[in-house]
């Protein structure tokens, strides 16, 4: 998860650098995390979402409030729930119509 606190949060960013950051973030989290969670079995899959959930208390306050909604969403897949009509989960997409929540709400540097 390292990766992904280095992608949303450095200090004096640039919008330009964070948003370019961050599709290659989701792809990470995407070909790592789910793909090798998809291949161990269920029992070992929720000791590292366990895991994760430890390591992410770790991490700074405002990098956590913006991701523990899509570890909390990996949580409830991997249960057997579903994303659909949840409110306090986020899909980890790449891709957004509006500043992405990874983000959060600090103004970004403009790149003048």
């Amino acid at each position: 998860m390292f990766w992904l606190r280095a992608a949303s949060s450095r200090p004096g960013k640039r919008w330009r650098a964070s948003f370019r950051n961050l599709p290659p973030a989701c792809v990470r989290w995407r070909s790592t995390t789910l793909f090798f969670l998809s291949r161990l079995p269920h029992e070992e899959a929720g000791s590292f979402i366990a895991w994760a959930e430890g390591h992410l208390q770790e991490q700074p306050n405002d990098f956590r409030a913006r991701f523990i909604p899509a570890l909390r969403g990996l949580a409830l897949i991997h249960g057997g729930g579903s994303l659909d009509n949840v409110t306090d989960i986020r899909r980890f997409l790449g891709w957004t119509q509006a500043r992405h929540w990874l983000l959060g709400d600090e103004p970004l540097k403009s790149a003048r």
